[in-house]
């Protein structure tokens, strides 16, 4: 019989970004969250209003999630989503990635993960702007595996776990 899989942390993450402040910022020049913990992780939302990739021209937000950790590499599966101008999260433009972190500043190895073309700047400006800022949706969940550890953000959970608006009252 299979050892069951055990829930070690849960964390629901808003990071919001002062847009037009940023979106000046010359390309690979980030906005960071507040480093978070999670199942005894540290993490960091890194967003790029510009872009991280020269070769982009400065046409895409980037974003990357980036293990603070100096302790142990996480497996992670990572989802992340912006809300709409009608404070809904944009289900079309949901982005998942599942990858090995390392140990933060480990030569060699990545600490950080994420997309560097997660939304054109136009759909940005034009979809989910909202009183100057943009707002990134994270969930994360860290679960104890037999023989490893995984953040783990199931794709049908994340609707559940958001704070209610006023539209389901």
């Amino acid at each position: 019989m299979a050892e069951p899989t055990t829930i070690v942390g849960c964390y629901v993450f808003q990071f919001r970004v002062d847009y037009e402040q940023n979106k000046k910022l010359p390309i690979g020049e980030a906005v960071h969250s507040d480093v978070v913990s999670v199942g005894g992780h540290l993490w960091r939302v890194e967003c790029f209003p510009r872009g991280y990739d020269e070769a982009d021209n400065g046409e895409y937000v980037s974003i990357f999630f980036n293990h603070m950790s100096k302790s142990r590499r996480v497996r992670a599966i990572v989802e992340a989503f912006m809300m709409d101008r009608d404070g809904e999260p944009s289900t079309s433009d949901i982005r998942r990635i599942c990858e090995t972190f390392a140990i933060s500043g480990d030569e060699g190895f990545n600490d950080s993960w994420g997309w560097s073309q997660f939304e054109e700047v136009t759909d940005v400006e034009k979809y989910f702007l909202i009183e100057r800022h943009v707002t990134f949706h994270t969930i994360s969940i860290l679960r104890k595996e037999p023989g490893s550890l995984i953040l783990q953000i199931p794709v049908m959970c994340w609707a559940q776990l958001l704070p209610s608006t006023d539209s389901d009252k």
